[in-house]
């Protein structure tokens, strides 16, 4: 009976384990899912940022380069004496001496407004002239139509020729004999000449501009890979258009980017289809230079990091669900198969009227395994962990309770400070001796409350000692003849806080046990080293015979705490805690019946 009831129970126990092992899994799988869709969001932000960014910048520099072309060329169209020297030697049948000299000059002048633009390929200077002659930085004095570039003439003579007034620019193919070093295609603005008095032009400026240089321009604008850039004029005229690397020649085409850049006018960017691949497609339009400027990506590259985690995330939880599962299959059968040791137990105990089968070895050391699990889970979690918790939360109160008394008494003292000083003031009407012992007092309680385990400046330890010897003269009733030397140099070094008043006490409370006018205290900051200095202080008490010297060596480097010269212990354990080992610590020298010395070996830091 006992035995269907178990079988009946192995399907609730294996689900609640699977729901155990589960439940975190969903949570992560939830949270994975989050995380990449934000991440897609910021993936697909970034990209329209960097590429606006690109464009951007692209746009500027073609600007750039426009703008100075079109300042060459207003240049070259307006000086009179070079056109003039030009129009003389185009319009003689033949050069003469003094005419070649005249054409080497100006080609000087064209070459090198040509070699100082790395954009600029190369310049024709044209004026009406019986000889069809032109003057070129590429063949100097050449006929019209040169063999290199037959047509470039032409858009001039489709525009007016010599009744053109107006400049502009357009895209052409170099049309002729392939030489070498000229470029397929080119850039060239056009910029008529007046001659000197005349209203009508009688002759072209050509600027020819290397449309490679603006390639180069373009592919290091570009931030991913396959990505294509196109540059056009307004009315769809394509300038540059650079694909992307590794492409398919079935990519997007200029055509195509310029059609979809104008449905587009209303936004910036945004994914478009382009024959059967999605593309992250961004556009500007340039308000000097009047160019478009299109951008598309691979909608694939745009997302990549975000599919790459889409794909390791389930990766990762395809392995921990079949850890999980495998794991709840291994707990459940070991669970079973206690259970089933159990009830099979139970079951003697019953037919033999209540006494304990005897069973194997392994059998009794299984159930007791089992059984004792139990016992001492169910122990820990009703006894032991209310207790454990319970002590936690008493210690914390604890130490609440000691914190804030720590803080109490200080605070009132200081308070009570400030509280006499001014009821001084209301006695006296005025500043009085109490008020200035009372003032310095609080002074040093304020500096000693601030320490809170942090560096100070030696200066601020310096003003703090200062205090201090002004309150014990007002007490003894006596002056102390007190010498500093503090290199400026160590001044702004940082310093445990309280490290010259203990050794100021020393030398009060031991050096001098007698009253005398003499009493002579030096405080010194003396540099020892590239990466050390010394803190002194020199009195010229009573001094310390040799075996009392020897002793309070011992007691001071012991790790035991003693009561006649605390200060110095404390302060030396300070130091050591606070730099760590080595050289840096406390020291003490002193020959009986002239003088005492004790300096402090430390480091030099600053803030």
């Amino acid at each position: 009976m006992a035995k269907y009831r178990l079988i009946g129970a192995r399907t609730q126990l294996f689900l609640k384990y699977l729901g155990y092992s589960l439940g975190p899994l969903i949570v992560m799988m939830l949270m994975g899912v989050a995380f990449i869709a934000l991440n897609q969001r910021y993936s697909r932000l970034n990209a329209e940022n960097v590429i606006e960014r690109g464009l951007d910048q692209l746009h500027t520099r073609i600007d750039m380069v426009l703008g100075e072309l079109d300042s060459v060329a207003l240049g070259l169209s307006t000086d009179h004496q070079l056109l003039s020297a030009a129009r003389n030697i185009l319009r003689e049948p033949q050069l003469t001496y003094d005419s070649y000299r005249q054409l080497q000059l100006i080609f000087t002048a064209l070459m090198t407004t040509v070699q100082s633009r790395a954009y600029l390929h190369s310049i024709y200077v044209y004026v009406d002239n019986p000889n069809d002659r032109m003057i070129s930085t590429a063949r100097q004095y050449s006929p019209l139509r040169p063999a290199h570039d037959t047509g470039w003439i032409d858009p001039y003579l489709e525009r007016g020729g010599l009744g053109s007034t107006q400049a502009f620019s357009v895209i052409r193919s170099y049309e002729g004999v392939r030489l070498l070093g000229i470029p397929d295609r080119a850039l060239t603005m056009y910029r008529p000449t007046f001659a000197l008095g005349f209203l009508r032009p009688d002759g072209v400026v050509a600027l020819n501009v290397d449309l490679d240089y603006l390639y180069s321009v373009v592919r290091s604008t570009r931030v991913y890979e396959g990505q294509h850039v196109l540059v056009s004029t307004t009315d769809g005229q394509e300038v540059l258009f650079v694909p992307g690397h590794n492409v398919e020649l079935s990519g997007p085409n200029a055509r195509t980017l310029n059609s979809l850049s104008n449905e587009m006018e209303n936004r910036s960017s945004g994914f478009v289809e382009i024959e059967g691949t999605i593309y992250l497609l961004s556009h500007m339009v340039s308000e000097t230079g009047g160019w478009r400027y299109v951008s598309v990506v691979p909608q694939s590259v745009v997302y990549r990091i975000p599919h790459e985690l889409r794909t390791i995330s389930i990766l990762l939880f395809l392995v921990a669900l079949t850890s999980a599962t495998g794991l709840t299959i291994w707990l459940s059968r070991r669970s079973f198969l206690q259970m089933g040791q159990l009830v099979d137990v139970l079951d003697e105990i019953e037919r033999q009227g209540g006494s304990l089968p005897k069973g194997t070895d392994d059998q009794r050391d299984r159930l007791s395994e089992h059984l004792s699990y139990s016992v001492m889970k169910d122990f820990v979690h009703a006894r032991f962990v209310p207790i454990k918790a319970s002590e936690r939360r008493y210690r914390r109160r604890t130490l609440e309770l000691l914190a804030m008394q720590s803080q109490v008494s200080p605070h009132f003292l200081y308070n009570t400070l400030e509280m006499l000083t001014w009821k001084s003031y209301e006695f006296t009407g005025g500043p009085n001796e109490i008020t200035t012992i009372v003032e310095d007092l609080a002074e040093i309680l304020d500096y000693a409350l601030s320490m809170d385990g942090e560096f100070r400046a030696l200066a601020d330890e310096v003003q703090n000692a200062k205090r201090y010897l002004e309150l014990q003269a007002r007490r003894k009733g006596r002056e102390f003849s007190v010498t500093w030397n503090i290199d400026p140099v160590l001044e702004d070094v940082c310093v445990i806080p309280m490290l010259i008043l203990p050794l100021v006490e020393n030398s009060i409370q031991h050096g001098f046990h007698h009253s005398g006018s003499d009493d002579q205290i030096r405080i010194e900051a003396v540099e020892t080293g590239p990466d050390r200095f010394e803190l002194r202080v020199i009195d010229n008490g009573e001094g310390i015979d040799t075996e009392r010297l020897v002793s309070i060596r011992d007691d001071i480097s012991s790790e035991k705490a003693f009561h006649e010269h605390i200060g110095l212990y404390n302060t030396n354990k300070r130091v050591e805690l606070a730099y760590g080992s080595g050289p840096w610590g406390l020291h003490i020298d002193s020959m009986q019946g002239e003088s005492t010395t004790v300096r402090i070996v430390l480091p030099i830091l600053f803030f």
